[in-house]
């Protein structure tokens, strides 16, 4: 092995990359299947060339499902990634996990981890074992990312299907396909083509260094619930997760984030009573929300998150409840970030 390959460190959580199918055609829709089964170095003995690409060492963290895993999983993620880079053990890291929660996982990462070095986030769409299994191909581009000198200062980055994603933007738009992640709105912002990597575009927006916030985080963060709403969706809806007593509440509204008169009415019954603050988002995957729609934002204490998926928006306000619950000073976060 040559001493001048980057070091790079594998942190496996489990997932479908690291699922076993029932059989080698069972890549959609397979009931039965035993999840993450595999450990990090089963995956990396079906990862051909993987130690010519970089010096490479791995940690099992946990097997889980992304669905499970909990606030405490990701901060428990977070800080095992900051001590490895703090300690100079590795030049980059990769994270490999279910890709349900990439999303999520990957933009508190984003935000939260305080390093120039690279951190990808990988994972797969189809079993490992399975006839055109995606993980292996996905797990040696992010290797070959996380070794890459042009990668340092991105941010965390997510890469699967030869693409190169922003934590920030990047959205999980199939439950099946290989090519089920996108860059969102504003796309991928590099490539991974027969072992080069090749960066187009960097994220403007706060991260990382830039970022105000940190894993110096409380034992549990703040409570804030997405709720989607659908024709017919009323204030019952409100009312039911309220019980849970959120500190905010981020509402995939339609059209540019609109709420449905009945949660408007309830919040002007209510005014001056503690109530979560009401973020709105925007329900369609493209667009996001802008603008006083229809001037109730002053009236109703709440505001337009901007063009993130729900998603995002919620991590975004875990952490701002750690530091402000001031509506401006929320505001002004949503607006830089």
């Amino acid at each position: 092995m040559s001493s001048q390959l980057r070091r790079v460190h594998l942190i496996a959580t489990g997932g479908t990359i690291a699922s076993k199918a029932t059989s080698k055609t069972a890549v959609v829709g397979y009931a039965g299947y035993a999840p993450s089964a595999f450990s990090i170095s089963d995956l990396l003995e079906a990862v051909p060339g993987a130690e010519q690409t970089a010096q490479l060492s791995a940690e099992q963290m946990f097997r889980k499902q992304s669905v499970e895993i909990t606030d405490q999983d990701m901060v428990r993620i977070g800080r095992r990634i900051q001590e490895v880079l703090d300690r100079d053990e590795a030049d980059g890291v990769v994270l490999v996990m279910g890709t349900d929660t990439i999303e999520e996982v990957s933009y508190f990462l984003h935000l939260t981890l305080k390093t120039l070095c690279p951190v990808v986030v990988v994972g797969a769409m189809r079993p490992a074992g399975v006839i055109s299994s995606d993980g292996p191909l996905n797990l040696l581009n992010a290797i070959r990312v996380a070794a890459a000198p042009q990668s340092r200062d991105q941010g965390v980055l997510v890469v699967m299907n030869d693409h190169i994603m922003c934590a920030r933007d990047v959205m999980k738009a199939s439950s099946c396909k290989v090519e089920s992640f996108s860059g969102g709105y504003y796309g991928v912002v590099g490539t991974v083509r027969n072992g080069v990597v090749t960066f187009f575009y960097r994220t403007t927006r706060p991260f990382g260094l830039t970022s105000r916030f940190s894993l110096d985080l409380p034992d549990v963060l703040p409570r804030v619930d997405n709720i989607y709403l659908y024709q017919g969706c009323g204030a019952d809806v409100m009312k039911a997760v309220l019980q849970l007593e959120p500190e905010a509440l981020v509402i995939g509204g339609f059209g540019n984030g609109a709420l449905h008169n009945d949660m408007r009415d309830y919040y002007r019954e209510h005014k001056g009573e503690k109530l979560p603050i009401l973020v709105r988002a925007c329900r369609a995957p493209y667009g996001g929300s802008f603008g006083d729609y229809g001037h109730f934002d002053e009236e109703l204490g709440c505001f337009p998150a901007g063009d993130m998926l729900p998603s995002k928006i919620r991590i975004l306000m875990k952490l701002i409840l750690t530091q402000t619950h001031d509506l401006e000073e929320i505001k002004s976060i949503f607006a830089a970030y």
